[in-house]
């Protein structure tokens, strides 16, 4: 009988509804590996099958690629009324490309998408046989293939089993993290550890957890419980964080070995490896006993040495050695929080509230003790300068303008701002650039400082020195009436309050010339800057000029 292609339609099972979804305050007891049920390797994607022996169930929620000899067996879970327990669900199609897989104790197979298998139930003399499972296009004695030790219908092979891969790894990468989010809690002897031997001293009665880099567990070379051994009531923890060079890799080049009796201790070792999304691969020399649970990792197996223990991965890669069915067979217990709400931006006590009870002055929902504006709401608490306070309760920085007014508050009067003549007032309003005169004085009130009356060293000053500026306030061209002495060129710049030279006009005076006049257009300064600073400079002298425009 040749069937091609039927998809599961996997339920949740109901026990799933009991295990928190999200990385929240843990408090009761959770068995981690529960939602694998019985089956010794439970991935969420692919597994690839190379080689050597399982002797435990597989559960793999995407395609499984044949590719070498393999026995498994050890089915436990007997599912849709079957005789037989089944021993290797595929939520996917199978990938044939060499070698045989055996599935051995007259264990059923589940295989959801049956597009590239072809299943023969009768032998080429058309005799009821073991189930063979071939490539589409093969034959009852091609390979590779699938055997039974049994025979097994079509219709069983594509019942539902009623599990859902999706539903168990969300509820894996939950729990991870949070077992990953432990402390350490063990001590050990630190002469032995200096070794490389971990030496351990158990806690009795509570879930014992160390967290290690995997640079630092590579560095193990053993394992062993002075007095207490990892059993139900005290299991074992060893959180593994990926700090690898190759962040794609993460490399378990060896394995502690576990002194003492390590397969009476493996349903109780737990590896969790919650950080780790890219590829594990174990390559070491050495027994691995306990729970490989790494529910976002690839997990490729490349060590010719047995594992004794439950694999819980996204995906899986069997290369070499054996793996045995000691499932993880007890519960993580987690710390009691403390009941009472402290003012720290977390929901202490659990109730789904943050900071209940603590004063907000400002009603934004952010308690006065972590709020870094506690007077203004701001729920989104921005502090673009990460200065501590937050953005809506920084005081503008006021800007220093040349004016002769310390408009920062500061201390300092116009700094910044070009001072030729060091006399402690800036160009822009000293009354006597080129000489020194921080009195300003100014006795007949013409612009012009007293001291530039002739002898001052820069240019020179006549003591009458002076021009009239109009209209004032002006709307756009500003005119400027002077009377030259000597033939010379007027020099006018103009400024805004930061000192910044907006626009420069050069125009010839003559000597003695009646209503000399110069006009240049301020329109396009006039609503940005509306207070200008000009400066008149000629061969006689300079003044400065404040204006405003309407």
């Amino acid at each position: 009988m040749d069937l091609k292609l039927r998809r599961f339609s996997y339920v949740v099972a109901s026990w799933l509804c009991l295990i928190p979804t999200g990385l929240e305050a843990q408090t009761q007891p959770i068995h981690p590996t529960e939602a694998a049920a019985h089956f010794n390797v439970f991935t969420a994607g692919e597994a690839i099958a190379v080689k050597t022996e399982s002797e435990g169930a597989w559960a793999v929620g995407g395609d499984f690629t044949l590719d070498g000899n393999l026995n498994i067996f050890g089915g436990v879970d007997h599912y849709n009324g079957d005789a037989q327990a089944t021993a290797l669900v595929v939520d996917g199609k199978v990938n044939y490309v060499s070698g045989r897989l055996q599935i051995l104790q007259n264990n059923y197979v589940k295989i959801a998408d049956l597009s590239s298998s072809t299943i023969f139930e009768l032998d080429p003399n058309q005799v009821i046989t073991n189930t063979r499972i071939t490539s589409v296009d093969g034959h009852f004695d091609s390979t590779p293939n699938i055997s039974l030790s049994t025979s097994q219908s079509a219709s069983s092979i594509t019942a539902d089993p009623l599990l859902d891969f999706e539903a168990a790894f969300a509820t894996f990468e939950t729990v991870s993290a949070q077992i990953g989010s432990l402390d350490s809690n063990v001590s050990w002897n630190l002469n032995a550890y200096a070794q490389g031997k971990l030496w351990l001293d158990l806690v009795p009665q509570t879930t014992n957890v160390i967290n290690f880099t995997a640079a630092e567990f590579n560095a193990l070379q053993e394992i062993k419980f002075n007095t207490l051994v990892p059993s139900a009531t005290t299991p074992l923890v060893i959180n593994i964080t990926d700090v690898s060079a190759n962040p794609e890799v993460v490399s378990l080049n060896s394995w502690p070995n576990i002194v003492g009796s390590p397969l009476s201790y493996a349903p109780y070792i737990l590896y969790n490896f919650a950080e780790v999304q890219s590829t594990l691969e174990y390559t070491g020399g050495a027994q691995m006993y306990g729970t490989i649970y790494a529910p976002k990792a690839r997990f490729n197996n490349r060590s010719q040495f047995n594992i004794d223990g439950q694999i819980i991965v996204a995906a899986f890669e069997q290369n070499s050695g054996e793996v045995h069915p000691l499932l993880f067979d007890t519960v993580i217990e987690f710390p009691p929080f403390n009941a009472e709400e402290i003012c720290d931006g977390i929901d202490n006590n659990g109730d789904g509230l943050i900071d209940e009870d603590f004063a907000d002055t400002d009603g934004d929902g952010l308690a006065d003790c972590i709020d870094n504006c506690p007077e203004t709401p701001n729920p989104d608490q921005l502090d673009v300068d990460a200065n501590g306070i937050g953005d809506a309760c920084e005081v503008p920085e006021v800007e220093e303008i040349c004016d002769g007014i310390d408009n920062n508050g500061d201390g300092f009067i116009d700094e910044g701002f070009g001072d030729i003549d060091a006399d402690g007032v800036a160009d822009c309003v000293d009354n006597c650039i080129y000489t020194y005169n921080p009195d300003q004085a100014d006795f007949d009130g013409d612009g012009l400082g007293d001291v530039c009356g002739g002898g001052a060293t820069g240019p020179y000053y006549r003591s009458a020195f002076s021009v009239d500026v109009y209209p004032i306030p002006y709307e756009d061209v500003v005119h400027f009436s002077h009377h030259a002495t000597v033939n010379t060129n007027a020099t006018i710049e103009v400024f805004d309050m930061n000192g910044r030279v907006l626009k420069r006009v050069v125009s010839p005076l003559e000597m003695n010339a009646e209503n000399e006049i110069i006009s240049i257009s301020l329109k396009e300064f006039s609503k940005e800057s509306p207070v200008l600073f000009v400066r008149f400079t000629t061969d006689e002298g300079t003044v400065v000029k404040r204006i405003i425009s309407h």
